[in-house]
């Protein structure tokens, strides 16, 4: 078996959403971690495939969806909230 890393724009076509909502589920601790390449952040094919097979419960669960943070309130991947310090 193969194993490629899939950029955002692949696991998001897996998946059947769009790249942003890839980043929100990231961001939520809902996806399988990825790995980070200099810049690049790359998903290993089989993690995505277990998740998949697994039923992607994450995205289709309801109360996920009320926890996603919008990704303009994070900054570098921590939640943001006007005026917090």
């Amino acid at each position: 078996m193969d194993i490629k890393l899939l950029n955002v724009a692949e696991v998001a076509e897996l998946l059947g959403i769009s790249d942003r909502y890839v980043w929100k589920l990231l961001l939520a601790g809902k996806l399988p971690k990825p790995i980070h390449l200099g810049r690049a952040t790359r998903w290993q094919s089989n993690e995505i495939e277990r998740f998949i097979a697994d039923g992607c419960s994450e995205i289709t669960d309801r109360e996920t969806e009320e926890q996603l943070v919008p990704v303009h309130q994070t900054v570098a991947g921590q939640n943001y909230q006007k005026g917090a310090k």
